[in-house]
Order: C-alpha cells, then sequence, then structure tokens
C-alpha cells in the first residue's frame, strides 16, 4: 500500500514540475494545502477521489492520466520496464 501512495506522490510531483510548479502553485491551483500536497508527494498521505481529482485538474491532465503515470512508476520499480532495471522507489 505505501508504494501506490509514493508512485501516486511521484505522478503528482511528475506533472507539478512538468508546469514549472512549485507546491505552493499547485495548492492555489487546486485548492488543497499545500503541506497536504508535500504529504501527497512523499507518499505519507492517502489523497481520496475527490483530492486526486482537484489535483489532475488543477495540473491539466485527466484523472485517468494521473493514474496510469502512478501505475508506470510501479511498474518501473517492479522492474516490468526495462529502461530502470534494479531501480527502487525513491526514498519519501
Amino acid at each position: 500500500m505505501a508504494e501506490i501512495r509514493r508512485a501516486f506522490g511521484l505522478a503528482v510531483r511528475i506533472f507539478r514540475e512538468r508546469r514549472g510548479w512549485n507546491q505552493a502553485d499547485l495548492a492555489r491551483a487546486s485548492g488543497v494545502d499545500r503541506g497536504y500536497i508535500s504529504r501527497i508527494e512523499t507518499g505519507s498521505a492517502d489523497p481520496g477521489l475527490q483530492v486526486q481529482r482537484r489535483l489532475a485538474q488543477a495540473l491539466s491532465v485527466s484523472l485517468t492520466e494521473l493514474v496510469a503515470q502512478a501505475e508506470e512508476e510501479l511498474d518501473r520499480w517492479a522492474g516490468d520496464d526495462p529502461r530502470s532495471r534494479g531501480a527502487s522507489p525513491p526514498e519519501p
């Protein structure tokens, strides 16, 4: 369970950084507290669907795209992605 939280958090961070935003920018755009965004990105918080959707909308991606990115990170960590054999999840 912790791995999926970390993977989702990494997906949020990836899309946030692609926009050139910091966590405060995402907080303003989504209406989600910046501290909570930090906890999501480190995998220490497990946001519900409503928060996930607000983050996706603020990042101008679908919730499906956000979850797909998280799944891609999980696959990488599991070794299913040949680009990152031996890679492990990032430390929180």
